[in-house]
């Protein structure tokens, strides 16, 4: 019975699993990225994000988000997004953030959809595109985001439509 080597990228399961120091695995684990399937790739990243075993250092994570993304892990594209949204960790770039969870094929997240409405209808690091906030602000009020239905019946009364934009008020007074 031949003993079978274990892969390179159960390292880190492994450091854990006998008491060895995650960190000394994570930096093992870091040399062989070319190596490391994407999941793990999403794995070490959220280490490094959160300083689960190891240092946090949120530069590490988004390098290594964006290579499990590229390598077509689309969960590093929402995480990437989450973090240059929530501002928690880098400043908010809703530029950045909006790019990334497009790219990960799952669409802006709900919380997202306002403040990107927004970032287009002022033009902010984007062109000001009135129709890609309208988008955006069509997609919360499709959630029951009330903010939403008031924002549109702005951009209606700016437009000089009157009854559509007494029809985005009653459903934002519907919402609450």
């Amino acid at each position: 019975n031949r003993t079978q080597a274990r892969p390179r990228h159960d390292v880190i399961d492994v450091a854990v699993q006998v008491g060895a120091d995650p960190a000394r695995a994570a930096s093992y684990f870091e040399n062989a990225l070319d190596q490391v399937p994407k999941a793990n790739l999403l794995r070490l990243a959220d280490m490094f994000r959160d300083g689960l075993l190891v240092q946090p250092d949120v530069r590490k994570a988004i390098f290594l988000y964006e290579r499990a993304l590229d390598s077509g892990a689309t969960d590093a594209g929402t995480r990437l997004g989450d973090i240059y949204f929530d501002a928690s960790l880098v400043p908010r770039n809703s530029v950045r953030a909006e790019g990334y969870y497009l790219a990960s094929g799952k669409g802006v997240p709900d919380k997202a959809l306002l403040a990107f409405g927004d970032m287009y209808l002022s033009g902010d690091g984007v062109p000001a595109d009135r129709s890609k906030a309208a988008g955006y602000y069509e997609a919360a009020l499709k959630l029951k985001q009330g903010e939403a239905a008031t924002k549109l019946a702005d951009l209606a009364l700016q437009d000089g439509n009157g009854k559509q934009a007494a029809s985005y008020f009653e459903a934002g007074l519907r919402l609450g």
